[in-house]
This record gives structure tokens, sequence and C-alpha cells, in this order.
């Protein structure tokens, strides 16, 4: 597996967000799989990136630090309403290729993860 596009993506109200790509470094399309990490400001992405990162021969797998988790910015607010927009952002203004996908999935953990991978 290649590594990953590291970047810091700026959202549309300044918050910069610590996002990783898998899975882009060939020429092929291939849907985008956006996995979540759980609990805004306890978690990181790296427990979706161990989880999903081995998908990326067949998918884009999009992981990252929710505001005010990791090493995204710690700037609210904090509401689901405002998370929901920063991942539209993502799919479809946030890493390269910046295409609005066709297909996108969208998984992760809820607040106290139950499992593991």
């Amino acid at each position: 597996m290649a590594a990953p596009k590291i970047s810091t993506v700026q959202v549309d109200d300044g918050v910069k967000l610590h996002v990783k790509l898998f899975g882009d470094e060939s020429t092929e399309t291939k849907p985008l799989l956006i996995a979540l990490h759980g609990a805004p400001g306890l978690y990181t992405s790296a427990e979706p990136e161990a989880c999903f990162s081995h998908l990326s021969s067949l998918f884009r797998v999009l992981v990252f630090d929710g505001r005010g988790s990791g090493a995204s910015d710690m700037t609210g607010p904090y509401t689901h309403k405002r998370w929901m927009k920063d991942i539209d952002y993502l799919r479809y203004s946030g890493p390269p290729p910046n295409v609005s996908p066709v297909t996108d999935l969208l998984t992760g953990n809820g607040l106290v993860p139950t499992h593991s991978c």
C-alpha cells in the first residue's frame, strides 16, 4: 500500500482539518469511502485509518481528524450540523482530485467504540 496523501484542508468557515487520503495513486476512478472517528474531541483518525486504509485498492479512503480533535483546529461550533458541513466540504472541495463523487460510502464508529477492526 502506498503512503497516504496528507494535507490540511481549510473548510468554508476557516477551520483547518487534518486529512489523509489513501488509494489515490492510480489513474483509475474509484469510489470515495469516508471513515469517521467517534466522539469529537476525544478520538482521532487513527482508528478509522487502521480499520479502513487496507481497502485502498478498491476505494479512495479518506480519514480526517474532525474539528476539535487530533491535529485539526480546536475551533467550534461542535454540532452535528457543522460536522456534516465539514464532510460535504471534504467530499466536494477537499483533497485532490476535487471531483464531485458519484458514489460515496460513509462509515464510522459511535461515541463509545464497542468493537475493534
